[in-house]
């Protein structure tokens, strides 16, 4: 959970709608008010870091993880 906020508050927020912005903007599309701080977080940041990566990534790691845990315990007696 700690890179999960790290990524957004470092990466999501502070780079990209802070510091480098403008390296993140397609050509042609300046001015799209999906670009705007609101719409990036309410659409993009916020659902992939409170329900993506704690509901789905995090469980999904964690049993993945165990269950070769589990399968190197059985080979390796």
């Amino acid at each position: 959970m700690l890179v999960n906020v790290c990524d957004l508050v470092f990466l999501d927020v502070w780079l990209m709608q802070k510091k480098a912005k403008s390296r993140f903007v397609i050509p042609g599309t300046e001015g799209h008010p999906g670009y705007s701080f609101r719409a990036w977080m309410t659409r993009y940041a916020l659902p992939e870091h409170l329900l993506q990566c704690p509901l789905i990534l995090c469980p999904l790691m964690a049993a993945l993880q165990a269950g070769l845990g589990l399968g190197l315990q059985g080979i390796l007696r």
